[in-house]
């Protein structure tokens, strides 16, 4: 969970408050917490600006903790523990030995959501899809270079992972182990065979003079051990920026309003 709070840390400041009627000490909190309230809004209207939302669950993570007398600090926070990492930036790596997952042709916009039926998992229960490295001729090729059509993906000389189909594998095995340096992906088998027009296997033939034929392939996901994370929530920037701003206001008026239920 990543918590922005903002509080008087002046400790005579404190100790000063703590003396003044109950009134002034229940402005001061009530200021820190519509402030709160202003910055947890401007931090929910900034997430469309920053990131591709395709729910509201983040939005609906963005929550404050309000001040009282007792304790004169309000908290914004977010409780979903990734946007940690959206805020500091770093290395995504994956969870107890489990792969992480990046779409491609399993989401066809950028802001669809991907349904537990594309998952790779899912995907590879069915005979249409298969597992492998990213690789052509051998060499490694970028996620995006490699979603061509042409031929399946040709398995490196040197890798371990000698994988040609996903029964070989456990469930838990394919889908969430680490594969060391060997960039690893979901493969859809996309349209009927074709005779290769390009390519290394054109003009080639079997041994008994047909043609060889190749199935074009599509690339579903990419699994990587880990994914490096560009700081861009800028959560705390906008926290203090918006306590600057605004809570000085917010006290005049909480300030004018308790004294007015001064008893």
């Amino acid at each position: 969970m990543m918590k922005i709070g903002f509080r008087f840390d002046n400790r005579e400041a404190i100790r000063q408050l703590r003396q003044l009627p109950k009134q002034t000490q229940f402005a001061v909190a009530l200021a820190l917490t519509r402030t709160a309230k202003d910055a947890q809004a401007e931090v929910i209207k900034s997430l469309g600006q920053k990131f591709t939302i395709r729910t509201a669950w983040v939005s609906k993570g963005i929550r404050i903790k309000p001040a009282t007398k007792q304790k004169l600090e309000a908290v914004v926070f977010s409780k979903d523990d990734f946007m940690a990492l959206q805020e500091t930036g770093g290395e995504k790596t994956a969870r107890d030995g489990k792969a992480i997952a990046r779409p491609y042709g399993a989401r066809k916009k950028a802001g669809a959501v991907t349904r537990p039926s594309k998952w790779p998992g899912q995907m590879l229960t069915q005979p249409s899809f298969f597992l492998g490295p990213i690789s052509t001729q051998g060499k490694y090729a970028t996620a995006e270079t490699a979603s061509r059509a042409g031929g399946p993906a040709r398995f490196a000389k040197r890798s371990p992972h000698n994988i040609h189909s996903p029964k070989r594998f456990s469930r838990s095995q394919f889908m969430f182990r680490g594969y060391g340096q060997v960039p690893m992906v979901v493969w859809l088998r996309d349209g009927a065979k074709t005779i290769p027009t390009k390519g290394r296997y054109k003009g080639m033939k079997k041994r008994n003079g047909e043609p060889i034929k190749r199935q074009p392939i599509k690339l579903m996901w990419v699994l990587d051990d880990s994914v490096p994370v560009k700081p861009r929530f800028e959560m705390r920037k906008t926290v203090e920026e918006t306590a600057l701003d605004n809570f000085a206001l917010h006290f005049q008026k909480a300030l004018v309003e308790a004294l007015k239920t001064e008893r």
